[in-house]
């Protein structure tokens, strides 16, 4: 019996989606563990080609945090340093 299932062309990319610099790690924990510990995360987005069917997985941060200045004085300091337009155009792909 022969096969008609076609092998799909698969791609994959990594957008920048943000990062958030937490400077009270307890925040995490249930008992307060990692109080005062400092962590940067990364706030990761991708996009996913299937043939030619196209998804983003996640949409990352808000673009109203796109150059903003990190708050010295926040728990929590997002930044963005690129929209997610941009970065899908950098790859020739058309929101």
């Amino acid at each position: 019996m022969a096969s008609t299932a076609h092998s799909a062309e698969v791609e994959l990319w990594r957008l920048d989606c943000g990062e958030i610099e937490v400077r009270d790690l307890s925040l995490f924990s249930d008992t307060y563990n990692h109080v005062g510990e400092k962590r940067t995360l990364t706030d990761s987005c991708y996009v996913i080609r299937h043939d030619r069917d196209y998804m983003l997985w996640d949409t990352g941060l808000p673009a109203g945090l796109l150059g903003a200045k990190l708050d010295p004085n926040a728990v929590l300091a997002p930044t963005l340093a690129k929209d997610i337009p941009t970065q899908l155009a950098e790859i020739d792909v058309k929101p």
